[in-house]
């Protein structure tokens, strides 16, 4: 029997039309780099995972959900930038409407845009983001959205993802968040013994990818 994919068991109920994306993702291709073998974060390890997660600055918390995306299927996972205002935190509503990173998901059928809205909180996420990636969806047209956090969410916000009047908006928190990082072994290693502790220069690069992305583009600048 398939061991249930988290991102499963993080979603808000969907009506039938989208079982088959249902069953997609509870059995997602194969990865290039094998996940580890399933675990639950103890508590102290969730504790450890949220504060590196809580110490990212905003970019890097971007590209490692982006990984989480890669390793869960997603395909044309994409970034939105904004060099315009640039944002030190996930707090509040961003600059592109709701909408923090696109992708693809492809069924044996068709492959759906999919919006993803990711927070930075300890507090529980409010209604206001859930409406905020419904009203993403409706102007783009895309078929779902995805709302990642840190923390939890607020069971008015949780109601108002199962209300599906333009498509499924999946709910990931905290808790999911860290399984998903224990899957895909994003962060997280084992030792000889089979247990699991924070790997930090993983997130260590993270930030460092980030710094050396943006020296890179101040020289090409300065070229031009």
């Amino acid at each position: 029997m398939n061991q249930e994919h988290p991102l499963v068991t993080a979603v808000a109920v969907a009506p039938a039309l989208f079982l088959p994306l249902i069953v997609w993702l509870a059995n997602p291709p194969d990865q290039t780099q094998p996940p580890l073998h399933p675990q639950t974060p103890s508590a102290a390890l969730s504790h450890q995972l949220n504060v590196e997660l809580l110490g990212l600055s905003v970019r890097a918390y971007e590209r490692l959900i982006a990984q989480v995306l890669r390793a869960a299927g997603y395909e044309n996972v994409r970034i939105l930038r904004d060099h315009r205002l640039p944002r030190r935190s996930h707090k509040g509503r961003n600059t592109h409407g709701g909408v923090d990173l696109t992708a693809l998901i492809r069924t044996e059928f068709n492959a759906q845009q999919v919006l993803v809205q990711v927070k930075q909180y300890q507090r529980p996420i409010s209604r206001r983001f859930v409406d905020e990636l419904r009203g993403a969806l409706l102007r783009t047209q895309a078929r779902q959205g995805l709302l990642i956090t840190t923390s939890t969410f607020a069971p008015i916000a949780r109601r108002a993802a199962g209300e599906d009047h333009i498509g499924p908006i999946h709910l990931i928190d905290g808790a999911g968040l860290h399984d998903l990082l224990v899957r895909y072994g994003l962060g997280v290693r084992q030792n000889k013994k089979g247990r699991l502790f924070v790997a930090r220069r993983f997130f260590h690069r993270l930030e460092k990818t980030g710094a050396q992305g943006q020296q890179e583009k101040a020289v090409s600048k300065e070229a031009m």
